[in-house]
């Protein structure tokens, strides 16, 4: 049933998320075949500033939208009068649970993968390249690199990836576990998912600050020259995106757990 269930999920998912994500397609050519040429032919103007905010700006509102969707759907096979007849099948509390979360799972991937590609395809732009290899580019390299504490570039691009995937993993069921958040109240439903979405983020947001916070003020009183402080920058850093991702997981399985409570006394199986 879980295969039946998770195959109408992503057909349903698909009807509007697709749109969503098909206009990163010419916003990426006309990024790399436009305005980079543009920019560097006869350099930067208000215009091509416009192009490459409206190419930023839809990429945070594709990813937004994908969220959104994955939410508003969620919302209605689980808890709406649509849900009420999704809940008669003959399906376990756990097999909806795993649908729903691995469907809004794979839209997310869908959506990074693009997102990431997108970048890639106008950041290997000849263009980019030649800059690249200038003073300016150089020293552009070179910032980037110190930003990074004395993390090793390869290092830090396995550890992003890592944490988009887990992030990818967890976001439904965070979704999923501040609606089921919203049915324990009488009134108001969809108004206390929200609240409790924001205060879900607001408090994980708050541990991982705490946490940056407590290991930087540990690393500067144990710092006594500039070679003790790049390893021990590189470690914080380290630390910090491993902490990042323990916390998601940790918040993902307590959504699970409230998602799974909630939704075992909707269902009746019989």
């Amino acid at each position: 049933m879980l295969g039946k269930l998770l195959k109408y999920d992503l057909r349903a998912l698909s009807r509007v998320l697709i749109l969503a994500q098909l206009p990163i397609l010419p916003l990426t050519g006309i990024m790399k075949h436009v305005i980079i040429p543009e920019i560097e032919r006869h350099g930067i103007d208000f215009v091509l500033v416009c192009g490459i905010a409206a190419y930023l700006l839809y990429l945070v509102t594709a990813s937004f939208m994908t969220s959104l969707y994955i939410a508003v759907y969620t919302y209605r096979s689980l808890f709406s009068d649509q849900g009420y007849l999704t809940l008669t099948l003959p399906a376990s509390p756990m097999q909806h649970l795993l649908s729903k979360c691995i469907s809004g799972s794979c839209w997310m991937f869908i959506n990074c993968i693009l997102t990431a590609l997108s970048i890639a395809y106008i950041w290997f732009a000849p263009e980019i390249m030649r800059f690249l290899c200038t003073p300016n580019g150089l020293e552009f390299s070179e910032t980037f690199v110190a930003s990074l504490g004395g993390e090793d570039p390869v290092t830090f691009m396995i550890w992003l990836i890592a944490l988009e995937v887990i992030s990818c993993l967890t976001g439904p069921v965070m979704i999923l576990g501040a609606i089921c958040f919203g049915q324990l109240f009488n009134n108001h439903r969809l108004l206390w998912a929200v609240i409790g979405y924001t205060l879900l983020s607001i408090i994980t947001g708050l541990f991982a600050s705490g946490y940056s916070f407590r290991s930087i003020y540990r690393e500067r009183i144990n710092v006594t020259g500039n070679i003790e402080l790049t390893v021990n920058t590189s470690a914080y850093m380290t630390d910090l995106m491993i902490f990042a991702a323990v916390l998601s997981m940790i918040t993902a399985l307590l959504c699970f757990l409230l998602s799974y409570w909630q939704l075992k006394k909707r269902v009746n199986l019989q």
